[in-house]
């Protein structure tokens, strides 16, 4: 049998679990749940697909990582206004 929701008791009120200073890092920066990970994911990955010998056209390494920085505060600023726009 499936465990039944319980109700809030009359007179409560819900709380976060976490307090807002650390909304995208809730556990704290680059742990568990953090936007921090998910973006180093992505980085990581994507330097290593340029950075890949297998390719003739990788970039130096210094250019890629620089072109990862732009793009990834362009990226950040335009989720930011998309996200600013939404509300």
């Amino acid at each position: 049998m499936a465990k039944q929701k319980k109700s809030i008791p009359e007179g409560s009120i819900r709380i976060h679990l976490y307090n807002y200073r650390n909304v995208l890092k809730p556990r704290g920066s680059m742990q568990k749940e953090s936007l921090g990970l998910e973006i180093h994911e992505c980085l990581t990955s994507a330097f290593e697909e340029w950075a890949n010998p297998n390719y003739g056209d990788n970039p130096s390494r210094s250019d890629l990582l620089s072109q990862l920085r732009k793009n990834l505060l362009s990226e950040v600023e335009a989720a930011w206004t998309k996200f600013i726009g939404d509300r």
